[in-house]
């Protein structure tokens, strides 16, 4: 019954052996650390040892071949926590001392093959020192004996090694030091039991489990200071990300007083033009009319223009509120019916219908890349409006994607178009999707821009939803030709 129960016991210890194995060697996929697959790699083999032990010790007959699979597992397990003590240590002479110590272990487990480290039960009879296990006596040879102390050898050094790393500042070497000399010490006891010095049971299998838990715990509290601080770096890049957008942001308002006087020059003088041509006594009534239609459209021309620039000196501070975006949709094509026989065709998935955002500020944004669509197109034509749910950086929004069938823009155009006061029309203000750029980025989202000349473009943004648990869960998409 006893046994049986630390067979039991023995076999819990293989599973979380086997278990923090697997998941250090998983781990080494895709970190390639070195140290963790050494340390995975001496976690299996403590568990095949382990298992190997487990069924020793519940077997009703001596069963040698299961011992010298024990025995095996165990000299490789040694050998790969001196090794991984070289390596977590950055020792500059693990290139050197590793080789060395798998020679070795290779002389070790061909003996162990060939019986020269242990002998059946049988064997025990020609007296030596030897121990008790489950069913009988296994004589350990001279050889034997030499390969338990050059393992308590390996046992010290790894202690030392990490010791060494201790003293150099490495906080996270406390544990698995704590957990070597716990180990060290049960294996140096297991080294007097086979040398016949002390009576006792063979505490192998359990020898490592204090450094099996206190180098996985180490890795455990260093991943969580390096989360703690990517965290913090996170937030400092973030700040400094936000200034630098500030900065350029004042950058463009520098720009923005030469492009004021240029922008607002031409107006002014094709006003002033207009102006003294009124006065001029005996104006036909048809030079009278072009004249105030010039006056009128130069007017509106810088009205657009200081509202686009105040628009864009202004701070962004969306006010988000649950919208439908449909409805927005259904007010900017209301909008547009005055310049041109522009048709639409739009398709919205039903849980993207309604979202929590700034409805005025979205408006905006819809205004922008409807008038470049139209316009792209001489306001002839459909342009094709989809709403998709979406999901970004772990965010939850909406994708509004706004395509047309115009002339497209060369690459180099494409990736100057949301610049501040870069235009490609005589009379635009370069500030549309500069100022769409702006809202989109206030709300946390994004805008992309893809275009080929002579295929149209797509202008879609990304919106997270601000309160993403109000978003519908159905899926079904409705599609509107208006």
């Amino acid at each position: 019954m006893q046994a049986q129960y630390l067979a039991g016991v023995l076999s819990a210890f293989a599973v979380s052996y086997v278990g923090i194995g697997a998941s250090f060697c998983l781990q080494n996929l895709i970190e390639r650390d070195a140290p963790k697959l050494t340390f995975g790699l001496h976690s299996v083999a403590l568990g095949v040892c382990a298992i190997a032990v487990a069924v020793y010790r519940a077997s009703e007959t001596d069963t040698y071949w299961i011992w010298t699979v024990a025995t095996g597992a165990e000299l490789l397990a040694v050998a790969l926590m001196l090794h991984f003590a070289l390596l977590f240590s950055r020792s500059a002479a693990v290139r050197r001392v590793a080789p060395v110590v798998y020679a070795v272990t290779a002389v070790l487990e061909a003996a162990n093959l060939w019986r020269g480290l242990a002998r059946p039960a049988g064997a025990a009879r020609d007296g030596g020192p030897g121990w008790v296990l489950a069913h009988g006596a296994v004589r350990v040879t001279p050889l034997g004996c030499l390969a338990w102390m050059l393992a308590s050898v390996a046992f010290l050094a790894t202690a030392a090694l990490l010791a060494r790393t201790v003293r150099r500042g490495r906080r996270e070497a406390v544990g698995p030091l704590v957990g070597s000399l716990v180990a060290t010490a049960i294996w140096c006891h297991d080294t007097l039991v086979v040398l016949g010095a002390v009576d006792g049971h063979w505490l192998g299998p359990l020898a490592s489990a204090v450094l099996v838990v206190s180098v996985a715990d180490a890795y455990l509290f260093r991943h969580a200071r390096l989360s703690r601080d990517l965290q913090r770096d996170y937030v400092q890049l973030r700040d400094a990300q936000r200034e630098l957008r500030r900065k350029e942001h004042l950058t463009s308002i520098g720009e923005l007083a030469a492009v004021v006087a240029h922008e607002i020059r031409n107006p002014l003088a094709i006003i002033s033009n207009s102006v003294a041509g009124l006065r001029r006594r005996h104006l036909p009534d048809d030079e009278k009319e072009t004249l105030m239609r010039i006056l009128g459209e130069e007017s509106t021309r810088l009205n657009a223009l200081i509202s686009n620039l105040l628009t864009y000196a202004r701070p962004v501070v969306p006010k988000p509120q649950q919208a439908s975006i449909r409805e927005l949709l259904r007010r900017t094509m209301l909008s547009t019916s005055s310049k041109g026989p522009l048709e639409f065709e739009i398709t919205v998935d039903t849980e993207a219908e309604l979202v929590s955002v700034d409805p005025s500020l979205l408006r905006h944004v819809l205004d922008n890349l409807v008038d470049n669509a139209g316009h792209a197109m001489s306001w002839r034509g459909t342009v094709q409006i989809a709403v998709r749910a979406a999901k970004k950086r772990n965010l939850r929004g909406v994708s509004i994607s706004v395509r047309d069938r115009g002339d497209g823009m060369n690459a180099e155009v494409c990736a100057r178009a949301k610049n501040p006061f870069f235009t490609t029309r005589p009379t635009g203000t370069g500030l549309g999707l500069a100022i769409v750029d702006r809202i989109i980025e206030a709300h946390g989202g994004e805008l992309t821009i893809q275009s080929a000349v002579g295929l149209g473009t797509t202008a879609a943004v990304f919106i997270p939803d601000a309160d993403a648990d109000a978003v519908g869960a159905d899926k079904k998409s409705v599609r509107v030709l208006p």
